[in-house]
This record gives structure tokens, C-alpha cells and sequence, in this order.
């Protein structure tokens, strides 16, 4: 989906899975271990932000769509609302075509919901 989503972007990107370290202090040098040089980190978590900024790595936030989220898509998935019209229609056709929708659907009807959750 990232593929997708990024369309002929994809091609100037580098997509490195990369496993998570319970120790927050040492994942910024394990994730930067796997990537080729960075001067700049993209981050809208602070908390990532100031770690990054402790290594003397500039870090800018990525643009955010009002009203936009991948809850919101989720729950409007699950609630047969228009969540095509939020997403590239590449990503929507691969969302059909694997029945993502109903696998959404099903999910979110096992999810237990917490005090303080948005959706």
C-alpha cells in the first residue's frame, strides 16, 4: 500500500522495515543503523522529535489533513461511509480487492474501546 499510495514518488523512497526496541533512547541510533545518511527526521510524535534532535538531526512534521486519520478511514470503512474519497484510488482499489473492508469491519466489532478513545 505504501507503493501505492506514493505512485511515481516511490521510486525516490527508500521503505525499510525495521523491528521496534523496548529502549527509546537507543532506537533513534538502531533506526538510523539502517538507513543511509539523514540530515533531517520527519516525525509529528515530540517525544520522537526531541530524540532525534538530542543526535543534532533537524526534525519537521509532516503536513496533517484536518479530519483525516487512519481511524477516521477505519470507521467510516466499517460504517459504509465515503472513505474512498480520503484515500489515492490506488489504495482504495487494493483495500476492495483484498476485501479490506469487511476485515476492517470485523476487527474494529472485536476492538474494546477505553475511556478517553476518540472512536
Amino acid at each position: 500500500m505504501i507503493k501505492l499510495g506514493l505512485g511515481d514518488l516511490y521510486s525516490r523512497c527508500y521503505v525499510i522495515p525495521v523491528d521496534n526496541i523496548s529502549n527509546n533512547y537507543l532506537w533513534p541510533l538502531y533506526l538510523l543503523s539502517y538507513v543511509p545518511r539523514v540530515d533531517t527526521v520527519f516525525s509529528n510524535n515530540r517525544f520522537v522529535q526531541e530524540l532525534f534532535k538530542i543526535l543534532g538531526l533537524e526534525t519537521l512534521e509532516t503536513p496533517v489533513l484536518p479530519s483525516v486519520s487512519g481511524t477516521v478511514v477505519r470507521r467510516l470503512m466499517a460504517e459504509d461511509g465515503d472513505w474512498e474519497s480520503l484515500i489515492p484510488s490506488s489504495v482504495a482499489e487494493f483495500i476492495k480487492r483484498i476485501n479490506g473492508v469487511e476485515r476492517v469491519s470485523g476487527l474494529l466489532k472485536l476492538s474494546v474501546r477505553v475511556q478517553g478513545e476518540r472512536f
